[in-house]
């Protein structure tokens, strides 16, 4: 994973002190960490304590991601369901079911 990417862009724009999403996919598949897993998002408001937030970057308004962006963010996932497999998610355990 790179975060060189989340220090800069979203947070400069908006004025935030760090970047809202958990994590951030490069239509390539690259995989950048935004805040991880451990620290609560900025993403949705009312639900960043139970959710993730996952960014594709690029403008999807006439096409689809491409595949390898997709797969990363399903590998995301999968990693996210095994990460709180044991805890109490309400989200992701919904998710796996």
């Amino acid at each position: 994973m790179q975060s060189n990417f989340t220090e800069r862009m979203p947070t400069v724009l908006v004025g935030w002190n760090d970047i809202a999403y958990t994590y951030l996919v490069c239509e390539d598949g690259r995989v950048y960490e935004g805040r991880g897993w451990n620290v609560r998002g900025a993403h949705t408001f009312g639900y960043n304590e139970i959710a993730v937030g996952i960014c594709i970057i690029g403008d999807y308004q006439s096409r689809m991601p491409l595949p390898a962006a997709i797969q990363a963010t399903h590998w995301l996932l999968d990693c996210g369901v095994e990460k709180v497999d044991n805890s109490d998610s309400r989200l992701l355990k919904q998710i796996r079911s």
